[in-house]
């Protein structure tokens, strides 16, 4: 039995189907359906919105320590 690679169809006709969810076509240069597509960016600004949040948490820890004379949260 010959395996083949996930990522190459078997035949230049075959669709690739989306390596998120599997059940649909892929949208070319993408490797993902149009929904995961969707789906997958909405998660990724999410991550960004919490990490922006998260290190604006740490300026202000910053900015609080130096204020007294603590020194600095950066190392």
């Amino acid at each position: 039995m010959e395996s083949q690679d996930q990522h190459s169809p078997s035949s230049e006709n075959e669709v690739e189907s989306c390596v998120r969810c599997g059940q649909r076509a892929c949208v070319p240069g993408l490797d993902l359906c149009t929904p995961c597509t969707v789906s997958v960016r909405v998660e990724l600004s999410g991550g960004l919105v919490c990490l922006e949040r998260y290190l604006a948490r740490w300026a202000a820890f910053d900015a609080w320590l130096t204020e007294r004379g603590l020194g600095s949260a950066v190392a």
